[in-house]
């Protein structure tokens, strides 16, 4: 798929993806797929678009708040070291990482 899609449209699917892991309440891989996001925006030098900023601003203080902070940023993190194969592998899963 990285392959054959353009990088941003990539990094713009994974925000996707992140948002609706936030929704389900998925937090750990909520958190791993904002952290793959975030790198893949900071590489291509993306703008973060409103609606998707609001939605990791949420996320993040939810993050800040919760007893369980430190596995959401080792999950955010790791998701942050991930390559671009490595972030569209990850979304592609079905499995909950809570």
């Amino acid at each position: 798929m990285a392959e054959q899609a353009p990088q941003w449209e990539v990094a713009y699917w994974t925000e996707e993806l992140a948002a609706v892991a936030t929704a389900k309440g998925e937090a750990l891989r909520a958190a791993k797929l904002w952290g793959a996001t975030d790198a893949l925006f900071e590489k291509l030098g993306l703008a973060i678009l409103e609606e998707n900023r609001q939605v990791r601003e949420r996320f993040r203080d939810e993050v800040q708040e919760s007893p369980n902070s430190d596995s959401r940023a080792d999950a955010w993190e790791q998701g942050h070291a991930m390559t671009l194969d490595q972030a569209v592998a990850y979304a592609l899963t079905r499995e909950a990482a809570n």
